[in-house]
C-alpha cells in the first residue's frame, strides 16, 4: 500500500501577550479594582467557598431578601480578610496554582 505524505498545515498562534480587548471586563476589573479581582478569584479557586474555611453561608442566608447569591458571603468574608492582611493574596495564588497545575513558588509571588 502507498500512502502519501501528510502535508502539514499550519494554524495562527497566537501567546495572548498583547491581546488585552479579548476579555475587556476583567482587563478592567483588575486595572480599576485589583483587589477585588483577588478576592473574586480566591472565591472561583476555592469552589464558591470562604478561605479558611469561614461560613460565608451565614452572611448569605441574612441577605437572601436583596438578592444575594450564594457566594456573595464568601466574597464578602474573603475582601475582609484582604483588606486586613493583603499578603494573604499569596495564599491564594498558591490555591490557584495547585488547582490549575500552574508552575510557580510562593516566593516567584
Amino acid at each position: 500500500f502507498f500512502f502519501a505524505a501528510a502535508t502539514p498545515q499550519t494554524m495562527p498562534y497566537s501567546t495572548g501577550m498583547f491581546s488585552f480587548f479579548d476579555d475587556l471586563p476583567v482587563l478592567l476589573y483588575g486595572v480599576g479594582c485589583g483587589g477585588c479581582l483577588a478576592v473574586h478569584n480566591s472565591v472561583i479557586a476555592a469552589d464558591n467557598q470562604a478561605a479558611f474555611g469561614l461560613p460565608g453561608d451565614m452572611i448569605t442566608e441574612k441577605c437572601e431578601f436583596a438578592g444575594c447569591a450564594a457566594n456573595d458571603g464568601a466574597i464578602c468574608l474573603n475582601a475582609a480578610i484582604y483588606n486586613c492582611f493583603e499578603p494573604v493574596y499569596c495564599l491564594w495564588r498558591k490555591q490557584v496554582r495547585e488547582k490549575t497545575g500552574a508552575d510557580g513558588s510562593l516566593p516567584g509571588d
